[in-house]
């Protein structure tokens, strides 16, 4: 074992953290009247006082680099006869490239499946090679199972581009006797292609299993270089639709020390006035039930006896892997410097004590006049589906009351048409046709790691399939999103009420995401309008389901995950191939009545931040990522494409600030703002410290303020549509559309289009021919902005020219430079 010497605490962590810097002056101060802090232990590792059984080990990534490794294979795809190696469903075929070899290639309605016979108790690797053309979520995935059914989950991560290999290694639990490997794009249009997919049995010596654990899942921890340090989702995951399943929360990504037995992890500190201490705990993925271990977190103070914080032996009883909370008062050790120690033993000889501590860490309640910051995001919203925004009186009546006691913002037009751009430039305030769909490939910090690093706990609840394994948790202590299509409102309330409950004395920033209404429309049947529930029987058919803008269809519910393929179903609903009419008034019902159900479960949470009082002293953002064609134009029913028209750029958006005479409310902005401006407006209501990185993101704070004249000029808007086939510019009163393929047609050149928003808001007159001038500068922005990687301020690839006059002048003319 390695000991790890007391270090001088506040100038190590200085060097390691500015953030950590500033809260060892606030704890040093101990003044109960300053501000709420948060001191997260696995930052204090630099300082600590560490023995562990993984010291001395090399770090391995892949089981390669253990060096002699027994390996038996047990299976190998024969991909020159897919059929006859794997079962095929849908649209997988056999290939050959040049530098692989045979090669499988499945789309979107494509599924490869295999299941294999395993031995519990034994160390297993699935490797593979593969490439893609756009992921979303999984596509290859894992399923270990016992005889009652499935155990757990393993999930390649997002594949991109050119060939890469992949492996996941695990152990078996003791209850495992099968395996299936599961080949499956998601919707949209992902392909997946596979190579040299192969199964094996491993040996591994005890050295060599902690060597690989050592940099699983590890986070950087340059100051120890012990791999003790995990960020992940960290314990095994059930399928995500199951909605009963006890281990939901599993999905959760969170930051976790790793503390196999015997591990001693030793922090001296001085405790804050009036202080808590809080963290979870589990056994790792690896450990198989049976394992007993003996935790204990004993505070340790001079001329004082050792206090036993917590202690408890924890046995893995079969299919048991969760996370257990705690939490306990240290206000009796405040203002006064304490060595608190966390222990790990092993309670046999024979088990694995692998444990996490997940989230230690110390923190103080909210101060009276502290802020949180709650973002609500309703998912696939229309602005105009809101009562607040011109639908009919009562529709959404819990949205309206948000925006009575704060600001409506009447001309909020987001970057993108579809869900992961939309919230990459909502949390990033940087967007552009070059913007990533990946938030780790994006250098920018996010809306979560500032008001981490402002003190703020920080929370996700969502079940979304397009956030999934894209780093939208970076900066998150807590981040739970399950990859679900098939989800209800009421399941993310309750998720966010509970953890509302354990969290309500913190200072903390709330992400708070619904994805009804989008498809497929699955509202409690209760909750569904009598009349839509009889004229769906009479096409026989009945919720959960699925419209496309040309089919119908229920989704079987022991298959929601496959939703998107179910392209048959409604006969009865189509005439001419195309849905009828009146078929299509009803699907544009479902939606509004989805949107019903989701305000409702929205008032059920503002009623409880109310009983909590919480409501008054939060700022609550309440916004959207795009909306819903309904077949206003395109022939479209959904979203995505190329239609960029306002039916889905153009999104609601509701500020309310903590009461106060200060603030506005019930108040109507009609300039328009960009969704990539709210994350700036919302540090700036939470206090914390704006972006540094260049950006043309703006806070648009100062138009919440009760003298001010409620007004802002208009802010230009530049969104892409998906797959950048489309860009538009909107900016005072007018829209340019640039279909690059002529809506979707690759055979023809570019469409453009103008549409006078003042007087044509549905935008059913295209008036470029009236407008030629306006027409060239548009053009020359757009042109310019999309070299240069759009209006995310990045150093993008140059244009090929320099800017020239014209595009200096339609820049000027159009307020992008000055």
């Amino acid at each position: 074992m390695k000991v790890y010497p007391q270090q001088d605490l506040a100038k190590t962590v200085c060097r390691a953290s500015r953030l950590v810097c500033g809260l060892l002056v606030l704890v040093a101060c101990s003044q109960p009247s300053g501000p709420s802090q948060i001191l997260r232990l696995a930052d204090l590792l630099p300082t600590a006082e560490i023995e562990s059984p993984l010291a001395g080990l090399p770090a391995a990534e892949r089981v390669g680099e253990l060096g002699d490794v027994r390996v038996e294979e047990i299976w190998r795809a024969d991909l020159r006869q897919p059929a006859a190696a794997l079962s095929i469903e849908g649209q997988c075929v056999g290939r050959s490239d040049e530098e692989i070899g045979p090669t499988l290639l499945c789309s979107r309605e494509g599924r490869a499946t295999t299941t294999h016979r395993i031995d519990p108790g034994r160390y297993y690797r699935v490797a593979l090679q593969a490439r893609n053309k756009r992921p979303l979520g999984y596509l290859v995935k894992l399923v270990e199972s016992s005889p009652q059914g499935p155990l757990r989950i393993f999930q390649y991560p997002d594949f991109r581009g050119r060939w890469q290999p992949f492996e996941i290694w695990f152990r078996s639990t003791q209850e495992s006797s099968s395996l299936e490997i599961v080949v499956e794009p998601r919707h949209g249009s992902a392909e997946l292609e596979i190579a040299d997919l192969v199964l094996e049995r491993l040996e591994l010596t005890p050295e060599q299993e902690m060597s690989l654990l050592k940099s699983q899942d590890s986070r950087a921890d340059p100051a120890t270089d012990l791999g003790l340090v995990k960020r992940g989702r960290l314990l095994p995951i059930d399928d995500p639709e199951d909605a009963d399943s006890p281990r939901a929360s599993n999905y959760a990504i969170r930051d976790a020390i790793f503390a196999p037995a015997p591990t001693d992890l030793r922090f001296s500190l001085v405790v804050p006035e009036g202080a808590w201490l809080s963290f979870s705990y589990a056994f790792a993925r690896e450990a198989t039930p049976g394992d007993r271990a003996n935790l204990r977190v004993v505070v340790s103070e001079e001329g004082r006896q050792d206090r036993t914080l917590f202690e408890e032996d924890l046995t893995l009883e079969a299919g048991s892997w969760r996370w257990h909370e705690w939490s306990g008062s240290l206000a009796e050790h405040g203002g006064r410097r304490v060595d608190l120690v966390f222990q790990t033993r092993a309670a046999s000889r024979e088990g694995r004590a692998y444990v996490y501590w997940g989230n230690p860490e110390i923190h103080t309640n909210r101060r009276e006049k502290e802020t949180n910051v709650i973002l609500i995001a309703v998912d696939t919203l229309r602005a105009d589906r809101l009562s607040c925004y011109g639908n009919a009186p009562g529709t959404t009546p819990a949205m309206d009351s948000l925006a009575e006691d704060g600001t409506r913002f009447e001309q909020a037009i987001s970057s993108a048409n579809w869900t992961t751009p939309s919230f990459e430039a909502l949390f990033t305030g940087r967007s552009g046709p070059r913007f990533a769909e990946h938030l780790g490939r994006v250098e920018a910090r996010t809306l979560a790691e500032h008001l981490q690093e402002a003190g703020y706990s920080t929370a996700a609840i969502l079940y979304k399939p397009a956030l999934y394994d894209k780093a939208f948790d970076r900066g998150f202590d807590i981040f739970l999103n399950a990859p679900r299509y098939h989800i209800r409102a009421e399941e993310n309330l309750a998720d966010a009420l509970a953890w509302l409950d354990r969290n309500r004395d913190r200072r903390f920033f709330l992400f708070l995401h619904f994805d009804d209404p989008h498809q497929p429309f699955c509202q409690p049947p209760a909750s569904l309008r009598e009349d839509l529930r009889a004229r769906l029987e009479g096409y026989g058919l009945e919720l959960p389901i699925m419209v496309s803008d040309r089919h119908a269809s229920s989704v079987d519910p022991e298959h929601p995950m496959r939703a998107f393929e179910q392209r048959r179903g409604c006969r009865d609903c189509r005439a001419d191939g195309a849905l009828k009419p009146d078929f299509r008034q009803l699907a544009d019902e479902l939606y509004d009545d989805a949107v019903r159900y989701v305000d409702g479960q929205i008032g059920l949470f503002l009623d409880a931040l109310k009983e909590a009082d919480l409501y008054d002293s939060s700022v609550i953002a309440l916004v959207s990522d795009h909306g819903e064609a309904l077949w206003n134009h395109h022939d479209q029913f959904g979203h995505a494409g190329s239609n960029l028209h306002d039916e889905l750029i153009r999104v609601p958006l509701i500020v309310k600030v903590p009461g106060g005479s200060g603030w506005a409310r019930n108040r109507t902005v009609r300039s328009q703002v960009r969704l990539i401006d709210l994350m700036p407006t919302l540090l700036e209501l939470a206090g914390a410290e704006s972006p540094v990185e260049k950006s043309p993101a703006e806070s648009f704070a100062s138009v919440l303020l009760a003298g001010s004249s409620g007004e802002l000029d208009d802010r230009p808007v530049l969104s892409v549509g998906q797959d950048e086939s489309s860009l538009s510019l909107r900016y005072r009163g007018f829209k340019y559309i640039r279909y690059e393929n002529g809506r979707q047609d690759p055979d023809r050149p570019a469409v453009e289009e103008l549409y006078d928003l003042t007087h044509d808001p549905r935008e059913k007159n295209d008036v470029a021919d009236e407008h030629p001038r306006l027409m060239a500068q548009m053009r020359e922005a757009v042109d310019h902005l999309s070299a240069v990687g759009g209006d995310d301020g990045r150093e993008g690839e140059p244009p090929s020219d320099p800017i020239d006059a014209r595009q200096l002048e339609a820049l000027r003319a159009l307020g992008y430079i000055q």
